[in-house]
């Protein structure tokens, strides 16, 4: 995948990608690893080194009943990479956390009644961010099929053509 984006609400976070683009000449730069299903997720470029380390390192913590946010503190310190690592566990809300190469982390949480998203293309974060916001307002975010519809939209708006998608569903039992 090379364009994905996500949207997070206190109860569900929707990850959507598209599937196609190494069809259309396109290597895939990102992947999606199921940490815990229906759960946890980490995505992260599919060409580095430490990749298959830093999974393995994640899926371990989550097993053993460690937070997101821990995994990811723990993944930043032993690890240069970028990730994502998203989702719930029985211990904590549904957040997302942006690990950085850089060493920089980023926390997200959304409270009641805030909607929280996320795209990026490759390199760009900017102007994926923007078309995703675009399709967020005229789609609406408040419930799992406007995002999801919203997020299918920024995809096509993206790459200016409808390509099948990937999507991952992260729900917050009450």
């Amino acid at each position: 995948m090379n364009l994905f984006s996500i949207v997070a609400k206190k109860d569900f976070l929707s990850f959507v990608a598209e599937n196609s683009l190494p069809k259309m000449g396109h290597a895939p730069i990102f992947h999606i690893h199921i940490l815990s299903p229906n759960e946890s997720f980490m995505i992260m470029p599919i060409n580095t080194s430490d990749s298959e380390a830093a999974v393995s390192l994640a899926s371990q913590m989550i097993k053993e009943g460690n937070t997101l946010l821990q995994t990811a503190k723990t993944v930043n310190i032993h690890f240069q990479l970028d990730a994502i690592i998203g989702g719930t566990t029985k211990r904590e809300p549904i957040s997302y956390h942006i690990v950085q190469k850089d060493g920089s982390l980023q926390s997200f949480y959304p409270e009641q009644g805030e909607s929280l998203y996320y795209a990026r293309y490759e390199d760009d974060e900017s102007n994926a961010m923007m078309i995703l916001k675009q399709n967020l307002m005229m789609k609406g975010m408040s419930n799992i099929h406007q995002a999801q519809s919203a997020q299918l939209s920024f995809l096509q708006a993206y790459i200016g053509e409808k390509v099948p998608a990937e999507t991952m569903l992260v729900e917050k039992p009450a």
